[in-house]
């Protein structure tokens, strides 16, 4: 909803909080005490001017109009706007608004078909008028979205930031102080101590995202849980945990990912899995002695597939079974593939067999080292049978070359 020039709008509690311990702490860097009543005047003022920026002091205390700025135009590119900060957030990139804004302009020109503009003043305006705030002193902007969202934003000369002891750098609220949006910021990277709480939540109209970061990346003593999750806001139920060490996939005690909504290629339509996933400083890990890294569930909680990897390639030792296992809802096995160090690989029987129930063709293939070969005279390397039983054909291979059948 914008603002027009002769309504006076109605911010949330929580935005005239904010606004409160900023005037207050600007207040007291510059030495002067501030009455909670001037204080509250100043703020009401503030709060009910129409246009940007907004001129407002205390007595005697000149803030230049910083201390709030509204700036409605730009958020007609609310969507756009959003959409970069997150892929800034995920990228664990700097964020500085000017930069945002002016991406947003060229974004939303070449969305609408006009020539992209190579000057951005709004953009150039608001980096003007971040001059001066410095590192332990951020600006403070409390805007309004076309949806009648409230949006607190901290910002220094440089970046977004905000010292997390005081509170979340950007944060997204409705008017009835439902927050949407809560990031903790440091010099433009998502930042809070994993102790004290996320530094980013989420909420979207289904699910609660949260994210626990250190300068940047994804991080959180395993102990305490997952460093990214996302759960169904009306059950409570996570639909995705993730464990994080220094940005890198990472877990001991368990899987370091479960997705509840894995959605895998061989799988039928519509039909998702939960995956579980073992992870060592980023790279799929396990040891096949301990049991698979990878494992799939359908719905009913049945196993559907193993796969066993060491150091990020299918292992297992032949002997002790194949490496990666299907099984169809009813249990029955599906494919087998006996792997060594990411190759197909099995002396004393075939190293993959591909058989499901509603397949009219079964596959058997004999491999060494991650090539076809069978020794002509134990029969052929590769084998297509039909679900009767007929053979539909058979090929002959050495060492990955195909030869003729023995006479």
């Amino acid at each position: 909803m914008p603002i027009n020039d002769n309504s006076k709008t109605e911010f949330p509690d929580i935005a005239r909080a904010s606004l409160e311990r900023f005037a207050q702490s600007l207040a007291a860097s510059k030495g002067i005490k501030v009455t909670d009543q001037a204080c509250k005047l100043v703020i009401d003022n503030a709060l009910s001017h129409p246009v940007s920026p907004i001129g407002a002091s205390f007595p005697g205390l000149d803030i230049s109009g910083e201390a709030v700025r509204r700036i409605n135009d730009y958020y007609a590119l609310g969507d756009i706007i959003l959409e970069l900060f997150d892929q800034a957030v995920l990228a664990a990139q700097p964020i500085s608004m000017p930069n945002l804004l002016r991406e947003a302009f060229r974004k939303a020109d070449l969305a609408a078909g006009r020539p992209s503009r190579l000057l951005f003043p709004e953009a150039d305006a608001i980096e003007a008028g971040l001059k001066g705030w410095p590192r332990d002193f951020p600006c403070l902007s409390v805007q309004e979205t076309l949806e009648g969202d409230i949006v607190i934003l901290y910002h220094t000369e440089h970046s977004i930031h905000r010292d997390y002891r005081d509170g979340p750098a950007y944060l997204v609220a409705k008017p009835d102080n439902t927050i949407l949006r809560e990031y903790f910021f440091s010099d433009g990277l998502l930042h809070r101590p994993p102790k004290l709480g996320p530094a980013a939540r989420i909420l979207t109209r289904d699910h609660e995202i949260t994210r626990y970061c250190l300068n940047g990346v994804l991080h959180r003593d395993e102990d305490d849980g997952p460093a990214f999750s996302v759960r169904d806001q009306a059950t409570g139920k996570p639909l995705n945990e993730e464990w994080f060490c220094e940005g890198k996939l990472h877990r001991l005690g368990g899987p370091a990912c479960i997705d509840a909504q894995y959605k895998e290629e061989w799988e039928p339509e519509n039909r998702r899995v939960r995956r579980e996933g073992w992870f060592w400083h980023g790279q799929i890990h396990r040891s096949s002695r301990q049991g698979p890294a990878v494992t799939d569930y359908d719905a009913t909680g049945r196993k559907i597939r193993e796969i066993y990897v060491e150091d990020g390639k299918r292992h297992r030792d032949p002997a002790s079974g194949p490496a990666e296992i299907l099984w169809s809802a009813e249990g029955e096995e599906t494919s087998a593939s006996y792997c060594v160090r990411g190759q197909l690989h099995r002396e004393d029987g075939p190293a993959f067999t591909w058989h499901p129930s509603d397949w009219a063709e079964e596959i058997t293939e004999y491999h060494l080292e991650g090539n076809l070969h069978r020794n002509p005279l134990e029969g052929p390397a590769r084998i297509v049978r039909a679900r009767d039983g007929s053979r539909n054909y058979e090929e002959f291979w050495s060492n990955g070359e195909r030869i003729e059948p023995p006479s």
